[in-house]
């Protein structure tokens, strides 16, 4: 009710709707949090959680970070595979080079190209992989490449007196 010197009376209704609102109390509790009436628990509050986010962003970070070097690491490394297994794979004419060397019979000249063939085919699938870095493949692919490498060297070396061997420049006795 509003004191007047007529005889009209207002309701609070009327009297709400007709009074603006100020704009610049309006402007401010839009932007800010509402109060809960509980100030300190809220900053407590707070405080904890941007810990959390703290530590959830140090580890996702350090993460990725983590992932990041070790990608480059595995790019560099299968770089290096491939080149080695590059120059395994071309060292198969050398090794038929060297046959004249080892007096074979021609059993055996016929075992030792095939060998040589075998080395280099494996030392070719090695560099494939590691170029379409296809990991995953490379284990099994070197424990080939060592498997004819042993078998070579046991089937052709052993028949080789000490002496020769050490006699010949590409053997480290």
């Amino acid at each position: 009710m509003s004191c007047s010197t007529e005889s009209r009376i207002e309701t609070p209704d009327a009297q709400l709707s007709s009074d603006p609102p100020p704009a610049s109390k309006k402007n401010a509790h839009a932007s800010e949090p509402p109060d809960t009436g509980e100030p300190a628990m809220h900053a407590v509050q707070n405080n904890r959680l941007q810990q959390v986010m703290q530590q959830i962003n140090s580890l996702v970070y350090a993460q990725l970070s983590s992932e990041i070097s070790l990608g480059q690491e595995r790019q560099i490394k299968t770089e290096e595979i491939a080149r080695i297994a590059g120059e395994l794979a071309a060292s198969e004419k050398s090794m038929i080079e060297t046959m004249p060397s080892l007096n074979l019979k021609p059993n055996e000249e016929a075992t030792f190209i095939a060998l040589a063939e075998k080395l280099r085919l494996s030392a070719v699938q090695m560099e494939t992989l590691a170029r379409q870095h296809q990991l995953q493949g490379i284990p099994e692919t070197l424990d080939n490449i060592t498997n004819t490498c042993t078998s070579c060297h046991v089937l052709f070396r052993k028949s080789r007196s000490l002496l020769e061997k050490c006699r010949d420049p590409r053997y480290t006795c």
